[in-house]
């Protein structure tokens, strides 16, 4: 198993989770505290100077582990169960923005997580079955690309499709390039961690790791060792991608991860 972190892209924006600095800042403290890649979180794919940040990447010998899309509904609002075609199309061209940059990068994983969207109560399995469609169009295309996607369950306060592990098994099941995200945070708030892992975790092509209150890894009451003896026990092989809260400052919340979760590997 590799170790990276999430880095946001842009930092003028309604977001906490991950690091948010200058981009040769972020990339230097990964190297120095020994990470092997970076998750780029990107708010808009089409704003990309891909050349710059190949550039910088191969200068700092860093990885992309994977490309997060929850950024563009924060910013934007779109999301892949929306009901309205128009809007439902929007999240679609960004998604294969997304696979474009994904492959242009080396990433060969794109995030759905966040940018699925919620439905409300009337409309919520009109909402699942556009959410169903925009997966097969994604599907075919991120295939052909040669890039990968992987689906997020997500806790029920974030998003009311898709909050439990198995609720995404029987998604993916049905798709042949959309896989697994597994996050221990938005886990632990829905389902025993222990067994979800057990179970689940040798469908895992991607991993979000944050302890109890999304803080770093080894400064909750998650018990790491026996989470990466059961990663270990499945056959994971993947990225463990540092998803938390920066608290009490990013360089020091870094280190605590990697050193809590070097210490178990």
């Amino acid at each position: 198993m590799k170790i990276s972190a999430v880095y946001a892209l842009e930092n003028n924006i309604r977001f906490r989770i991950g690091i948010q600095v200058p981009l040769r800042e972020a990339l230097g403290a990964l190297v120095t505290l020994g990470y092997e890649g970076v998750e780029l979180h990107i708010s808009d794919p089409f704003a990309l100077n891909c050349n710059f940040l190949m550039d910088n990447l191969n200068e700092f010998g860093l990885e992309v582990s994977a490309i997060s899309t929850g950024l563009s509904y924060i910013k934007y609002g779109y999301s892949l169960c929306n009901i309205d075609d128009a809007s439902r199309e929007m999240a679609l061209k960004f998604f294969r923005k997304y696979i474009e940059v994904a492959r242009i990068l080396n990433g060969g994983i794109v995030v759905i997580g966040l940018a699925r969207g919620r439905s409300d109560s009337m409309h919520h399995d009109k909402a699942k079955k556009k959410l169903m469609d925009s997966l097969q169009v994604l599907n075919d295309y991120s295939k052909n690309m040669g890039v990968s996607l992987v689906l997020e369950p997500l806790n029920k306060n974030e998003t009311n499709l898709i909050n439990k592990v198995s609720e995404a098994i029987d998604i993916i099941k049905t798709l042949d390039n959309v896989h697994l995200l597994l996050d221990t945070y938005h886990i632990w708030l829905e389902e025993d961690i222990y067994v979800a892992l057990s179970q689940y975790g040798k469908y895992a092509r991607h991993i979000h790791v944050a302890d109890t209150d999304r803080l770093p890894p080894g400064l909750g009451k998650l018990k790491w060792s026996e989470i990466i003896k059961i990663l270990n026990s499945v056959g994971y092989n993947g990225y463990l991608s540092v998803e938390a809260l920066m608290e009490p400052n990013y360089f020091e919340s870094l280190k605590i991860a990697i050193k809590t979760l070097k210490s178990c590997l």
